[in-house]
């Protein structure tokens, strides 16, 4: 499954990028909040991503069937339908990965200063006003490729986007019953009660999931990083401390 950052690095600590610097906020000690709030990101893509390497490792072994570890009591309900706990992890991996894309925006508003109130706060909304970015995402000085990339995955994620399908999966599984079948289901979660796909749509969307997260990740950084390059001097920075 896809790294934050670092693949191939030697010790356990590899999901390295970060924000190097933060501006201080004015009457507040401590390090800047957008620090603690990008690592509760990180965190939780790491957990997804653990949930979803689990659920890979326990189907090399069980396909067709709960995994040696799995404590559950399922019923037999044919048609082909995989019960389990590796079933759940790959759910819970899926929509945990597109439910912190939200929580991005909310980082983006709060350190930006745009005001938005963060409950209001949808990623596929976020990005632009009145067919543009919004104001106040990128610095006057900056060619905004971070922000427009951010805008483009929001729009991907649209009801005819790229990766719809992932959303309206992440939807069913939020909201809704999704499981998953050893024949061939649905390309797409609908919003019956229940939604079942096929074993390789459900593991392929959560894959997508977890990159498409890592992305938007990444193009936050990128973002925030452009603004300290744009606007040197404006206020005291206070860089990241190693723990």
């Amino acid at each position: 499954a896809p790294a934050v950052e670092g693949l191939g690095k030697d010790g356990p600590h590899w999901d390295s990028v970060t924000l190097s610097a933060a501006r201080a906020v004015p009457d507040q000690a401590g390090p800047p909040p957008v620090f603690a709030m990008l690592d509760a990101l990180k965190a939780e893509f790491v957990a997804a991503r653990r949930l979803a390497y689990s659920a890979l490792c326990t189907l090399e072994s069980a396909t067709a069937s709960q995994g040696p570890a799995d404590s559950g009591v399922y019923a037999a309900v044919g048609d082909g339908i995989v019960q389990g706990e590796h079933i759940a992890q790959l759910v819970l991996a899926q929509r945990s990965a597109l439910d912190a894309l939200d929580k991005l925006a909310v980082v983006a508003n709060e350190h930006l200063n745009l005001g938005e109130e963060p409950s209001r706060i949808d990623f596929r909304k976020f990005w632009q006003k009145d067919s543009g970015i919004r104001p106040g995402l990128c610095h006057g000085n900056s060619d905004g490729r971070a922000a427009f990339a951010l805008a483009d995955l929001a729009d991907d994620l649209g009801t005819n986007g790229l990766y719809s399908h992932s959303q309206a999966l992440r939807n069913a599984g939020t909201h809704r019953i999704v499981v998953a079948s050893l024949t061939e289901g649905s390309l797409n979660a609908g919003r019956d009660s229940m939604s079942t796909i096929d074993l390789d749509t459900l593991i392929a969307s959560t894959l997508e999931a977890l990159k498409v997260a890592r992305a938007a990740y990444l193009y936050l950084i990128g973002l925030f990083e452009d603004w300290l390059t744009c606007d040197p001097l404006d206020g005291p920075l206070m860089p990241l401390m190693d723990q």
